[in-house]
């Protein structure tokens, strides 16, 4: 379904888009969330080894065949197989680093990197509520954007590290694609919490919740229902303010909220469209990824 409500003004093109994800895909990543939820805290993850912002921005290319040796497309498309094959585990962050430097060698145009990525004009895409960021981390690396991704998480980084067992692998490898990770981002309160943070000072042209979630409650329940409606509106609000004091600031004239959920009930049941029009945003579409 796609909708427009008249601007206010011709520059005012502030809009919201609702992407429906297929059930069963949803459903399974509601389970895993909620069960690591429910779960014990894990040991956190010692990742000194180079699993930090700057050790992956910064990575060593040196490796057996050494830096100078080109790899062939039969041999690039094998270790992207190599890295895709290892995520879907439980990998040894060392042997993945090992791998995804081999790839990061000048010369090799793999398209996850920045330097194997078309040149094009930068559009910025805030993602919040990233959980463990394995969702994001699966945008870049099946290419489903070329966005300049601002990955932010809830939590703090120690506890993410805690709470999910997979989070330093996904952390490293999304800071290698060359995503910018923020912590102790509240989406309901974007403008403050990004501050915080200090993010980057970019405009950003499309702000995304994927699946958000709440944690408390039966999906369906009244109290479900009421929590994770006082969320959605929230993150609706704070991230029109943050476009709009955006394009006041740099005078750009478009940008969009996305809202990423399942496609069907009780969550396509939700009224979307009056919590978006209650802060002034209009729909620009509504469809399947």
């Amino acid at each position: 379904m796609v909708g427009r409500r008249k601007p206010a003004s011709k520059n005012d093109t502030r809009g919201y888009a609702v992407a429906s994800m297929p059930s069963k895909v949803a459903e399974e990543q509601e389970l895993k969330a909620q069960a690591q939820i429910d779960a014990p805290d894990a040991p956190e993850v010692d990742d000194d080894d180079g699993a930090s912002e700057s050790g992956a921005a910064a990575a060593a290319t040196s490796t057996r065949r050494g830096a100078s040796a080109p790899l062939s497309t039969e041999e690039q498309s094998r270790l992207e197989q190599s890295v895709l094959g290892m995520l879907q585990g439980a990998p040894s962050l060392k042997k993945l680093q090992s791998v995804v430097r081999r790839l990061q060698q000048p010369g090799v145009n793999c398209r996850w990197f920045p330097q194997g990525r078309a040149a094009t004009d930068v559009r910025r895409t805030l993602c919040v509520g990233c959980g463990d960021g394995s969702y994001e981390l699966g945008m870049l690396l099946a290419n489903a954007t070329e966005d300049e991704l601002i990955v932010t998480f809830y939590e703090a980084e120690a506890r993410l590290k805690q709470r999910y067992t997979n989070f330093a692998v996904n952390a490293w490898v999304l800071r290698a694609l060359g995503a910018t990770l923020l912590f102790d981002v509240d989406a309901t309160r974007l403008m403050e919490s990004l501050e915080a943070a200090q993010s980057p000072p970019h405009m950003y042209g499309s702000i995304c919740f994927n699946f958000p979630q709440t944690g408390s409650a039966f999906p369906g329940t009244p109290a479900w229902r009421d929590v994770l409606l006082h969320l959605i509106a929230g993150y609706f609000s704070s991230a029109a303010r943050l476009i709009e004091t955006r394009l006041i600031e740099e005078g750009v004239g478009d940008g969009e909220v996305v809202l990423v959920m399942m496609d069907r009930p009780p969550y396509g049941e939700l009224p979307f469209d009056e919590l978006a029009d209650a802060v002034g945003l209009q729909m620009l579409r509504r469809g399947g990824v």
